[in-house]
């Protein structure tokens, strides 16, 4: 039997899979069940793009199954007696994602959950999920993506009822995972047209109504004006979720797209291997738009040069990460290049240069758009804004936010971590307490009475923002600051409208983000980010396992000796010492002064340690989406980011 696991997973019939010695051992589900967690993003791993059933890859069709069982009995627990469950589950356009949602669909069913599906459109941006969601007031969803990963790479993200990547229930999934593969259970499937599996999720108009208390009239007007003359945004959705979702949002918006539209889209049609966007001489870079490999290779800048888009927009597959490509006049890119923005040598024509942003570039810009905008409708003074970033994030915010006295806070990196600081918060309204799971550097931060978000972002590209009035659900019995999850769309309508305010200015965006920087007296505008690659994920078997165990040993290596260093610091050490065993361990000086080290980790399996100096920060930490440790520095001078950052890489070959 263990050969033959063929389920069909939209059968209009019964079927069951017991898990016996045989599945065990053929898929190797004890291996499989003994190392399984959830990280960052929910589950990650291996997909086959060919065979769903396979048995080298693990994420298949017994494995997703066994997920969907594991959190089906989880939450059937937490019902209280007498209610049926509600569950949503949506996924984007990697390979298998249709059949494994119907999957899921026909095994929450059998455990008695009402199952919605999407109504009108087959794929479900993550976004979309966690808002509706919470505002349909479902149990739990699930959506199938490994975000910006390879297409090869296969993902399960499990949300709560707020749509936030859950927390409270993640021990008690893993537990049952590994139960249900230890006692050889059986997982039951009901028919894909059970009266329990229904397409009727559309939050369209809801969400728009959302939107509307976070992209200000003027700012929708501006698009309006721009768009009469001849303005026009290229968007890339790269084969991803988002073109089927966003047309009928800008619809409701009253913003055109299309060939004559001022949303134009490239790369829309939806596609499993993401039209090989990131595949590179034989290299699979994933679909990261964050990532020189996609935004340079996909023929963003033909467009700009030849007046056919005025921005490219480019989003992710499941619409969390957003950048952007631009024009500037050629006679800028001394000083850009100076103010640590990216112009391309090989596109320069007719006296103009394409010029990029990295997201903190990006959220930087549209902080300042959105707070200015707040200052101009009085809104600044009568909410209490804050802010919240991953601590991988850039300190350039801050020193923006810090003209206005509105606070920053930094959490571990995961938006999860975010959507976590804003349920404390609505747990805590009016009463003056400190968040207690922050990044602690030494830096207290307390709420107001009548909080708002400006901004909540990562660095790696992903944001959302707090509307002027909190998010209700449907019934009004519950308000949340923000949307839990990163949101494509949001940031998207954000990006369209400054950039039509830019236009019918005559500015650039390299010329918006240099006057800006000039204005508020920014230092840290020199970011830098490198991964270092433990193992190559392609491999398999023995060469697989290799490869495996001695980056893994790496790793461990490397994060221990910086680990070491905040236990030092933690039992009294002076940063002074511990800035001389840096020193010493790389037979040379650093530059500038360390002030303290801390720890930046969500938790024992992905460590994280931040140092802080005098004119610049360092940040290691483990990956938990991808199998990389991630080095990062910004400051005050980009010779000297670039030096550490190339001294404290070179730490791998010295104690790895």
């Amino acid at each position: 039997m263990s050969k033959n696991i063929i389920l069909e997973p939209k059968t209009n019939k019964h079927e069951e899979i017991e898990i016996t010695d045989s599945i065990i051992s053929d898929y190797k589900l004890k291996e499989w069940a003994d190392e399984f967690t959830l990280m960052t993003a929910g589950y990650r791993s291996k997909l086959d793009p060919k065979n769903i059933n396979s048995r080298e890859c693990p994420f298949n069709i017994v494995t997703v199954s066994i997920l969907g069982e594991a959190k089906a009995r989880v939450f059937a627990r937490k019902l209280s007696k007498g209610k049926t469950g509600s569950v949503h589950i949506g996924g984007e356009t990697r390979p298998h994602t249709q059949e494994f949602i119907g999957t899921l669909a026909r095994i929450y069913a059998a455990n008695g959950f009402n199952v919605h599906l999407r109504k009108g459109v087959s794929t479900t941006p993550i976004w979309y999920s966690s808002y509706g969601t919470f505002f349909e007031e479902y149990d739990t969803s699930d959506n199938l993506t490994a975000s910006h990963s390879s297409y090869y790479k296969g993902g399960w993200k499990p949300l709560d009822f707020e749509g936030k990547q859950l927390v409270e229930e993640e021990k008690d999934i893993v537990n049952e995972v590994k139960k249900i593969v230890q006692n050889c259970e059986t997982i039951k499937f009901a028919p894909y047209d059970s009266e329990l599996i229904q397409n009727d999720f559309d939050v369209d108009k809801d969400y728009v109504n959302y939107i509307k208390t976070i992209i200000s009239p003027n700012m929708l007007s501006e698009i309006g004006t721009a768009a009469n003359d001849g303005f026009k945004c290229a968007a890339y959705s790269l084969g991803g979720s988002m073109k089927a979702t966003t047309e009928r949002l800008f619809e409701l918006l009253s913003i055109k797209t299309g060939k004559n539209g001022v949303v134009q889209y490239y790369l829309g049609e939806e596609d499993s291997q993401y039209h090989k966007v990131g595949q590179i001489d034989g290299v699979d870079y994933g679909v990261d738009p964050s990532k020189k490999e996609v935004y340079a290779n996909i023929g963003a800048q033909e467009l700009l040069l030849e007046e056919k888009a005025n921005v490219v927009l480019i989003w992710d597959p499941d619409g969390d990460r957003i950048n952007i490509v631009t024009v500037a006049s050629a006679d800028i890119k001394e000083k850009a290049t100076n103010y640590g923005l990216t112009v391309d040598e090989k596109f320069t024509e007719n006296d103009k240069s394409i010029v990029y942003f990295t997201p903190n570039q990006l959220y930087f810009m549209l902080t300042a758009f959105r707070l200015n905008a707040l200052k101009e409708s009085n809104e600044i003074s009568q909410y209490d804004w804050f802010s919240v970033r991953s601590v991988a994030s850039t300190r350039s915010i801050d020193e923006l936010l810090s003209h206005e006295n509105i606070p920053i806070v930094d959490v571990c990196v995961g938006f999860k971590h975010l959507g976590t600081l804003s349920s404390w918060i609505e747990n805590n309204l009016g009463e003056k307490k400190t968040y207690p799971n922050y990044v602690s550097t030494g830096k207290e931060v307390i709420f107001g009475n009548n909080p708002r978000a400006l901004i909540m972002y990562e660095e790696s590209g992903g944001a959302n923002f707090g509307g002027t009035e909190m998010l209700k659900n449907k019934s009004g019995s519950k308000s949340l600051i923000t949307m839990r999850e990163k949101d494509g769309m949001q940031v998207g309508l954000f990006v369209l409208a400054l950039a039509a305010h830019l236009h019918n200015k005559n500015i650039s965006f390299a010329e918006y983000y240099i006057q800006t920087i000039d204005k508020y007296n920014i230092k840290y505008k020199y970011f830098k980010r490198e991964d270092y690659k433990l193992y190559e994920e392609t491999l398999t078997g023995n060469e697989l396992e290799k490869a495996k165990e001695e980056g893994m040993k790496k790793k461990n290596n490397i994060m221990e000796y910086f680990s070491k260093l905040i236990e030092e610091s933690k039992n009294g050490k002076p940063a002074s010492e511990i800035h001389n065993t840096l020193c010493e361990s790389l037979s040379t000086k650093l530059p500038s002064t360390l002030t303290g080290i801390y720890d930046a980790g969500a938790d024992k399996s992905l460590r994280g340690v931040l140092l802080k100096f005098q004119s610049y920060w360092f940040l290691i930490r483990e990956s938990g989406t991808e199998v990389v440790l991630r080095y990062y520095v910004e400051g005050e001078n980009n010779d000297e980011t670039e030096i550490v950052l190339n001294l404290l890489k070179s730490l791998d070959s010295k104690i790895g």
